[in-house]
């Protein structure tokens, strides 16, 4: 999955290097 490299991992999980972008698909990782 192409998506997988926008993600890097930290303590408190996934977090989006998208995140300015798309806000949206940030809080979905939180609620992951």
């Amino acid at each position: 999955m192409e998506g997988s490299e926008r993600y890097v991992k930290f303590e408190d999980g996934l977090v989006s290097r998208k995140i300015f972008f798309d806000p949206e698909i940030y809080q979905l990782e939180l609620e992951r």
